[in-house]
């Protein structure tokens, strides 16, 4: 490479849609819900999918689609963190 090559300051994203910070009570509340709505899932449906059908299955799908886009906004947001500074090693354990 050559100095040429230099890219000066990259942008960073505006992160604050998904949570407010990486300690937000939002986030933490979110990953505590998170566990415990899993607990609930697997308490009520461990085993016995299988057996439903009609409605009681689209209410075990529903919830299960809940519970995914939950994770998924946190999920999304410490990939975000991560890849934002992908070598900072504070970075890399957050996600």
């Amino acid at each position: 490479m050559t100095d040429g090559m230099h890219l000066g300051r990259l942008p960073t994203w505006d992160l604050s849609d998904l949570y407010p910070g990486k300690n937000s009570s939002d986030l933490a509340n979110d990953l505590v819900q998170a566990n415990a709505d899993a607990a609930t899932f697997a308490t009520q449906y461990q085993g016995k999918l299988a057996a439903l059908d009609g409605d009681p299955l689209a209410e075990a799908i529903k919830e299960y689609e809940r519970q995914q886009e939950r994770l998924g906004r946190a999920l999304s947001y410490a990939y975000l963190i991560y890849a934002e500074a992908i070598i900072n090693p504070e970075s890399g354990q957050f996600y």
